[in-house]
């Protein structure tokens, strides 16, 4: 999407007329609405309103939204709001709208908001950018469904041995809750290989026979806590997470047979706890991705993007050669 900009309208006040006449026929809001709203998002120190536009080749706007203190709905207590979302029709299935909400997300929470909610008749479409359904709310024409979205705070900490402790715990509440089912549960990400500084998140990777009688037991997994996300992504998974936007623990479900997915994970793991030269690079650039980017998961994570493939391919190199495999920590 090399030919899109997207623009706050507080850095570039000259387009606020145009971009209020293009709302405006969008939306049925009056455009002297938007123009006022607009021109209040230039005020310094004030996060609230704030407006967005996209622009593509020429400088046409092709999608926006804004973030204002309500809705026109009757929960005046969640605030703010974002709104009037719209990308133009032959501009759609591009991500235009996923990099829209991002940028939102990540500029509200570095002005210290880290919750946002939008009303919205669409059932499936804001769950794919992290928005979750919160409740039913009224407005003019009715009740409608109201969604929020907690933006995650990037935090990256020396290892802590307690990590392990905190796996051995939740690993046995998931292996009764998947009963039989289960062949193993396996500590994987950064928390389990020691003096590898992390965020503190515990990756659980569970081994099973039946990934349907995982769905079968979805109730008792959410009872611990968890959402469940289904393969989320990646085919042949069950993804689990729980903690809000302060998330703590993130469950990664494989059958069996899917040695690709198993091996990767565990090839990974074992590299990074027997080359100390490959963990500590590991943990200064995400140390460094963190100070950059503290409330944009999405940069974050691509920043480490190259290490990670290029450090898996050694791993699983390393692994052919040498069968090195094991679930104990290596020392310190």
């Amino acid at each position: 999407m090399d030919d899109i900009e997207i623009i706050r309208l507080s850095e570039k006040r000259e387009y606020i007329e145009t971009a209020a006449e293009w709302f405006a026929d969008k939306w049925s809001v009056p455009e002297e609405e938007y123009r006022k709203s607009m021109a209040a998002s230039a005020e310094p120190g004030k996060p609230v309103p704030s407006w967005y536009i996209v622009t593509g080749e020429g400088g046409n706007i092709i999608a926006g939204a804004g973030v204002i203190e309500n809705d026109f709905h009757d929960r005046k207590d969640l605030t703010p709001n974002l709104c009037a979302l719209f990308v133009e029709e032959e501009y759609r299935c591009r991500g235009i709208a996923g990099e829209l909400l991002n940028k939102i997300c990540v500029d509200m929470a570095n002005g210290g908001i880290t919750r946002l909610y939008l009303i919205t008749d669409h059932d499936g479409f804001y769950e794919r950018y992290g928005w979750y359904f919160l409740t039913m709310v009224r407005e003019d024409d009715g009740l409608i469904r109201m969604y929020a979205h907690d933006q995650q705070h990037v935090v990256v900490k020396d290892y802590d041995p307690a990590w392990a402790d905190e796996f051995e715990r939740e690993a046995a509440l998931i292996k009764s809750a998947l009963g039989k089912n289960c062949a193993a549960v396996h500590h994987i990400g950064s928390t389990s290989v020691p003096g590898l500084a992390a965020k503190p998140v515990i990756d659980i990777m569970p081994v099973v026979k039946s990934l349907d009688e995982v769905d079968e037991a979805k109730e008792r997994l959410e009872e611990l806590g968890y959402e469940y996300l289904g393969e989320f992504g990646i085919a042949g998974r069950r993804y689990l997470r729980k903690g809000g936007s302060e998330r703590t623990h993130q469950v990664h479900i494989f059958a069996e047979g899917d040695s690709g997915n198993i091996d990767r994970h565990l090839a990974f793991r074992d590299y990074l706890r027997s080359h100390t030269d490959a963990r500590d690079e590991y943990g200064r650039l995400k140390k460094s991705l963190a100070e950059k980017y503290p409330y944009d998961i999405e940069n974050y994570c691509e920043g480490k993007d190259e290490f990670v493939k290029k450090a898996e391919e050694a791993a699983l190199e390393w692994k052919r050669r040498t069968g090195e495999t094991g679930e104990k920590p290596a020392k310190m």
